[in-house]
């Protein structure tokens, strides 16, 4: 049976009837799309979301939460769910702050081991469950979009849901340091005194302040 490249109907395809060379293994099987199923789902954007202490609503919580990404299929449905942990490190971290429009990542982590923003409890009270799973950049990613990710198929629990800290620009950057010594007070003054003394360290912003 062969359908030209063009075709849009089976009714254009051409075929031998009892006529053929075939055992009963080559005989062809299908599963066919019922229309049930979601179809192909796709990124669409992502959040952070807290619930404050007393409250069982959600709210969009600026540059910290915990990340609700939300998706769409090519069949018009939509939802939305966690983004697990599995394989998410720091670089990925840094990553999605800088989608979501901050400067960078402060620290990360899962709702088991820090549920300041929103508890697992929470999360499995409101039937949030995971959307997003082994979410993985490429050590030279320089963008979200070059990462790859499991859509709506995981094995997560609602514990491993990612929360970010990220840095909105108001933090003073990354202290290095600059020089270390040892030092002693001498005539009213602060001297370095050599092999023995108070150890002063100087530091430096890393973004040269």
């Amino acid at each position: 049976m062969t359908c030209p490249e063009g075709a849009r109907d089976i009714t254009e395809c051409s075929a031998d009837l009892m006529d053929h060379d075939c055992s009963a293994g080559e005989s062809v099987w299908l599963e066919c799309d019922d229309g049930s199923s979601d179809g192909e789902w796709q990124f669409d954007e992502a959040r952070l979301f807290s619930i404050d202490e007393g409250s069982t609503e959600p709210y969009e919580s600026g540059s910290a939460g915990v990340v609700i990404v939300y998706l769409e299929s090519n069949r018009t449905h939509e939802t939305y769910g966690t983004l697990c942990d599995d394989r998410f490190n720091n670089h990925t971290a840094q990553l999605a702050c800088q989608y979501l429009g901050w400067e960078g990542v402060i620290r990360w982590g899962n709702v088991a081991s820090n549920d300041e923003y929103i508890s697992r409890s929470q999360l499995e009270s409101l039937e949030v469950e995971t959307a997003v799973d082994e979410m993985t950049c490429p050590e030279g990613a320089r963008d979200i979009t070059e990462c790859s990710a499991d859509l709506m198929d995981h094995d997560c629990s609602a514990g491993e849901s990612v929360w970010l800290e990220c840095d909105d620009g108001s933090s003073d950057g990354e202290w290095q340091v600059v020089s270390a010594g040892l030092y002693s007070a001498e005539g009213g003054s602060i001297q370095e005194s050599g092999s023995a003394g108070v150890v002063l360290i100087n530091l430096a912003m890393s973004d040269g302040s």
